[in-house]
C-alpha cells in the first residue's frame, strides 16, 4: 500500500472533522433509501472509471462531483465545509472554490457562516438544486 500524501491527509482530516462536528439534520425532504444509494454509487463509479483509464482528465467535470458530494451529504443530513468538498472526489481546493462561484451565481449552491468558527463556512443545495436532483435521480 503506498503512501498518502501531507495534502490528501491534511484534507482527509479536514473531512473527518467537519463530519464529525457538524452532523445536522437537513430541512430538505429526503428521499427514498434506495435513491440515496444511487447517488452513492455513482460517486463510486466516477471514481473507478478514474482509476481505470488513462487520465482523470478524460472525464474532468467537477462541478458536477461538487453537486453530487453535496446532494449525498444533503440526503445524509450532513454539512459540508468548502474545504471539505471535492476531498472524495479529489478536486483541488482551488477548483472546487471557483466552481462553488459558479454554482452559486447559478442558484445552485448557497453559503451559510459558521456559528462556531467564523473562518468557516458551509455549503448547501438550494432548494431549486435540491429539486433538480431529486428529478434527476427519481
Amino acid at each position: 500500500m503506498g503512501w498518502i500524501s501531507a495534502d490528501k491527509l491534511c484534507a482527509l482530516q479536514v473531512l473527518v472533522k467537519d463530519i464529525v462536528a457538524e452532523s445536522v439534520s437537513s430541512n430538505a425532504e429526503p428521499i427514498l433509501p434506495e435513491r440515496i444509494s444511487i447517488v452513492k454509487s455513482e460517486l463510486k463509479r466516477r471514481r473507478l472509471r478514474e482509476k481505470i483509464f488513462p487520465s482523470a482528465e478524460f472525464f474532468s467535470d467537477p462541478a458536477w462531483d461538487i453537486l453530487l458530494e453535496l446532494f449525498a451529504a444533503d440526503q445524509d443530513g450532513v454539512r459540508l465545509s468548502v474545504s471539505s468538498i471535492g476531498v472524495e472526489s479529489e478536486i483541488s481546493p482551488s477548483t472546487v472554490v471557483r466552481w462553488l462561484s459558479f454554482l452559486e451565481r447559478h442558484n445552485l449552491v448557497e453559503r451559510f457562516a459558521d456559528a462556531n468558527d467564523k473562518r468557516r463556512q458551509w455549503i448547501g443545495l438550494t432548494q431549486t438544486a435540491r429539486n433538480l436532483m431529486i428529478e434527476y435521480f427519481s
